[in-house]
């Protein structure tokens, strides 16, 4: 539907489009040499056919034909540009988001406007965010069905026949009856049409006059149970459709839907199922993504993480066969067999291609079948349904191609194998209700893809029990004893799959309801055990867990009751300074069987992180098969670096391969023959940090923590700089700091300079001109006598909001609201006792620096000491050693920058002052004056000289080859920012 076809002429002056079924010709002036686009349609025409409701179009088409007339001699990047995919979608997300809120905002309006309506809501739970979403979501399926010509089909007319501006026809049939769009149309065709088996009648629907198939499944029931009937929810018409072209139909009319979800190498300009899981990732800006910690996953990654996990499955899973199969062979048919599914299907039609698939897996094609279906697929945090869908694509695509060698692939259809990966395969669960939605949307959308004769399949399973809500981390207490519920359970649930009649799903959801509650005394709160006891029991756990475990700190739960069912459910990898995905982890182990494999994206942060160190230490106790750390830019709205890990449910067998990728545009090109290329070995990894190199590397790594003497070794003491819990009060610049001190002179003892971390530099600080007041718990100061500064904050600031600092203001909390940690109202956050020691000379760093008389924010530490060391210990850090294992054992944070904690800082090996070395110790202190020196006058002045001979004498400190000092300057990025632990408002 959007074709283009260019002839360029080198020796001739003209170029010439067929654009779709627009033509454009351009001519280039003789005189200026630039080009003249001339539109060969009407504009009238062009408008119809670019957003007009006749014919579904996307914005690619509009962006080229704008560019064609603007220039006339377009680039290939910008014709590239133009049919972007990310282009398309993106504008596409960003409408969906404007239309969610939009509409959720008129259906609260609505609620508060209704007590009927509202007394409904309230009782079956339903808020407007999430009937707004799964609203979009039924239309959304409506407009892909649409695509495929399955609405509005003429009596006696066959499937696929049908307009494609049904939706369109919806808003028409409302205006010539006057009728709320929703209340009267929307409503009877989702709960009395789309979701009534009318077979009987050829699906006729009567109101509507045409044929409208039977869907199921649940997407068309009305949500939680509201009654759609008696209540009234007359939404706008105008929300839809409007003059404007600003409607959800006016909006989803401009893009192309198809229902082809492809693979990452093949790619359509138009908007396919996988969006709906970029919707609900971009919706939660709305709902707060920070609570969530969830981020969408790129399908090349998804893709890369099925197919690996699937690998292993094969692998081990044909270890029992006489002849096992090579892992080679298994990988070939894992990566390469879809590019020759067709060699393969028309070689077993009689033709003389050669076969490409290796004889072991040609041999073993039903042995391969089986395995494939009878596994069993976890996602713990399935968020919109990326991993699931994904695995049942590969599952699907490597059964239809075994099935060529004993042949089956004639007998069924990519529906049936669809159906059956999704009924005896996939399970998920999701505390987000919205997520779960999203997910069986994906799916029931799968199902529908591949068939255009609605009539040749099912309709579409229910999936309550497979894809459901829950907290996937804790669980219930439980009797499992009762084998005869379980039975009951199990019977019940393989039944209420395939279930159409309205009263009898009603009936076996209320019997599976009632079962799980006598499993688990009234509760409900999910537990693995019961919901999926058939994998869990029967076939002793999942063989792969996948996915992308939420990113949040457990800190912020602090208050809330689930942090203490968290500490106290048992996870050896709990930290309370430590972060949710470290629990998905080990959660996820949990539910595999022996054997099984657990691959999962997220944060890298645990591989050096103090709270990572249980974490690492549980998988001491399982089997890591391969790490890849991605570093950022994986994710498009998150800032977090990211690491795969692929582990099994085994005794440790202290190999594990390795990888580090940083390059986002590579990973386009396919993850696996990178990592295949790429990877190194890491024997014997510990519960210290893990760090990704070749033996070389992971020799000089050793090295330098066998000589070097940890710095919390060192006569020192490390501090964090201060927060103050309300920077816009307690920070202030020089004009008010000398007005506050105009009028009480006394509080110049109290207004002290501060550093921030962007002001500290390498040797060198550039102070901004700020003060602090540095009204610190510690002093046990009486506001009173210094009423320059109680005046001053009283005046600039709300009283409740300077009671309220450290946490999070709210206004309407009464006066004498505590802070977080009960000090006084115009004291700073933290205590700071140890504030005298920021008067002493002191090493400040960000990057490293040394300094005297400033105090620093918390995005900065000091280093202090009584002994004459501190120059020595300010060139080491600055070194390119200590650069080095600053970048293999300190958190990587966005940009390049590092986490430098104290609890990473106070392990940095520093070799030890002896006799022997003292001399290159006093070297390397003599540069670091001249250096220092340099930079107080000029914080720019160039020292490179004194920096690099004293990175010579720290390689003689630790007695490194020139193949050592060769490998140390090889990963000097240079001179990539090292900044202090983020932990606080500050930057």
């Amino acid at each position: 539907e959007a074709g283009l076809v260019a002839f360029v002429s080198t020796d001739t002056s003209e170029w010439r489009f067929s654009f779709v079924r627009m033509e454009y010709q351009t001519t280039r002036d003789p005189v200026t040499g630039k080009y003249k686009a001339e539109e060969q349609l009407t504009p009238a025409r062009r408008y119809s056919y670019l957003v007009g409701p006749q014919e579904q179009t996307h914005t690619a088409q509009s962006r080229f034909v704008d560019l064609l007339i603007a220039s006339g001699h377009p680039s290939v990047d910008a014709v590239m540009s133009a049919f972007s995919v990310d282009k398309v979608t993106n504008e596409f997300f960003a409408e969906y988001k404007k239309l969610f809120i939009d509409l959720a905002s008129h259906l609260r309006q609505l609620i508060d406007a209704d007590a009927v309506l509202a007394a409904d809501f309230a009782g079956k739970g339903i808020n407007h965010n999430d009937f707004a979403k799964k609203l979009l979501g039924q239309i959304v399926f409506l407009y892909f069905l649409q695509k495929k010509g399955w609405l509005g089909v003429a009596r006696g007319a066959a499937w696929g026949s049908g307009p494609n501006n049904f939706m369109r026809q919806l808003i028409d049939l409302a205006q010539q009856r006057n009728q709320s769009l929703f209340n009267d149309i929307l409503e009877p065709l989702f709960y009395a049409t789309l979701n009534v088996d009318r077979a009987m009648d050829l699906d006729w629907s009567a109101p509507l006059q045409c044929r409208i198939p039977f869907l199921n499944g649940g997407l068309f029931e009305p949500l939680n149970g509201y009654d759609w009937q008696q209540t009234t929810i007359s939404l706008p018409n105008q929300l839809f459709a409007n003059d404007a072209h600003t409607g959800v139909f006016d909006v989803f009319d401009r893009y192309n839907f198809t229902v082809n979800e492809a693979e990452p190498l093949e790619t359509e300009v138009a908007i396919d199922p996988e969006m709906l899981g970029k919707v609900f990732e971009n919706l939660l800006d709305v709902d707060d993504r920070a609570a969530h910690g969830a981020f969408y996953t790129p399908r090349e990654i998804v893709h890369y993480m099925c197919q690996v996990s699937l690998a292993h499955y094969l692998t081990r899973a044909m270890q029992a066969l006489p002849e096992p199969i090579a892992a080679a062979d298994i990988d070939y048919l894992i990566y390469h067999g879809d590019q020759t599914t067709e060699y393969e299907m028309a070689r077993a039609q009689g033709t003389s291609y050669v076969p490409r698939i290796p004889e072991a897996i040609r041999r073993n094609a039903k042995q391969l079948d089986q395995a494939l279906e009878r596994m069993t697929v976890l996602d713990p945090a399935i968020g919109s349904g990326a991993f699931p869908v994904g695995m049942m694509n590969e599952i699907v695509r490597l059964r239809q191609l075994l099935g060529v060698y004993f042949h089956e692939h004639r007998g069924r259809t990519v529906y049936e194998l669809k159906r059956h990966t999704i009924q005896q395969s996939l399970y998920g669960v999701d505390l987000a209700a919205g997520a779960v939605e999203i997910a069986k949307l994906r799916l029931w959308l799968s199902l529908v893809v591949d068939e255009d004769d609605v009539s040749r399949i099912k309709p579409l399973p229910n999936l309550d029990f497979k894809i459901v809500v829950g907290n996937s981390l804790l669980g219930v207490q439980k009797n499992v004893l009762n084998h005869y519920l379980f039975e009951d359970l199990q019977a019940a649930k393989k039944q209420y799959f395939d279930e159409t009649n309205h009263a009898q799903k009603d009936l076996l959801k209320g019997k599976i309801t009632d079962i799980i509650a006598q499993l688990t005394n009234n509760s409900h709160q999910f537990d693995y055990d019961i919901f999926f006891h058939e994998v869990i029991n029967d076939k002793k756990g999942f063989d792969i867990v996948i996915g992308n475990p939420p990113y949040v700190q457990l800190q912020k739960f602090r208050g809330n009751p689930v942090q203490e069912l968290y500490k106290k459910a048992g996870y050896e990898s709990y930290d309370a300074n430590g972060d949710l995905y470290c629990l998905f982890y080990e959660q996820g182990l949990r539910q595999l069987k022996q054997g099984g494999t657990l691959c999962y994206i997220t944060s890298n942060k645990w591989m050096r992180a103090g709270y990572g160190e249980k974490l690492r230490r549980y998988f001491l106790t399982q089997n890591p098969l391969l790490l890849i750390d991605l570093g950022p830019g994986v994710f498009e709205s998150a800032t977090v670096d990211s690491n795969i890990l692929f582990v099994a449910r085994e005794k440790y067998q202290a190999t594990m391969a390795g990888v580090t990728l940083t390059d986002n545009q590579a990973l386009r090109a396919g993850l696996a023959p990178l990592v295949a290329t790429r990877q190194v070995s890491l024997a014997a990894v510990t519960h210290e940090a893990w760090f990704i190199g070749s033996a070389a590397e992971l020799a000089l790594k050793a090295k330098i923590a066998r000589i070097g003497k940890p710095l919390k070794d060192w006569d020192v003491n490390i501090y964090y700089g201060i927060k103050t819990g309300l920077n816009e009060a307690f920070i202030i610049d020089t004009a008010t700091r000398d007005a506050i001190v105009a009028a009480d002179p006394k509080s110049v003892e109290i207004i002290k300079p501060i550093l921030r971390g962007r002001d500290i530099k390498r040797y060198g600080a550039v102070w901004a001109g700020l003060w602090i007041i540095g009204t610190f718990p510690a002093l046990h100061l009486d506001i009173d006598q210094y009423l320059g500064i109680k005046n001053y904050l009283l005046t600039h600031f709300d009283r409740r909001q300077l009671e309220q600092s450290g946490i999070k203001y709210q206004p309407n909390l009464p006066f004498n609201a505590r802070k977080a940690n009960g000090n006084k109202w115009f004291e700073t956050q933290d205590n700071i006792a140890y504030y005298p020691e920021f008067a002493k000379e002191k090493i400040v760093y960000s990057e490293i620096v040394r300094n005297t008389g400033s105090y620093t924010n918390q995005k900065c530490f000091i280093v202090t000491s009584k002994k004459t060391i501190l120059k020595y210990l300010t060139g080491f850090l600055n070194s390119n050693v200590s650069q080095l294992w600053i970048r293999s054992n300190c958190p990587e944070l966005q940009g390049g920058t590092r986490e430098l904690s104290k609890i990473f800082m106070e392990n940095l090996p520093i070799p030890p002052i002896t006799t022997a070395n003292q001399p290159l110790v006093t070297d390397i202190e003599g540069h670091v004056v001249q250096i220092l020196a340099a930079k107080q006058g000029d914080i720019n002045a160039d020292t490179r000289a004194d920096e690099a001979a004293i990175d010579q004498l720290v390689y003689q400190l630790y007695d490194l080859t020139p193949a050592e000092i060769a490998l140390i300057e090889a990963a000097q990025p240079g001179g990539a920012q090292v900044t202090a632990s983020d932990d606080g408002e500050d930057e």
